[in-house]
């Protein structure tokens, strides 16, 4: 899914927003976002 953006909401945290090109993604699903680093 490409990214097409990014926000932060106080109290909420990042929120990714992107278009699915292909197949699907289900409600609760857990997803992995490639290129996104975590913070260690």
């Amino acid at each position: 899914m490409p990214i097409e953006d990014i926000f932060t909401i106080q109290g909420r945290g990042t929120v990714v927003t992107g278009r699915i090109e292909r197949g699907e993604i289900k409600v609760n699903e857990e997803i992995e976002i490639v290129g996104i680093r975590e913070n260690n």
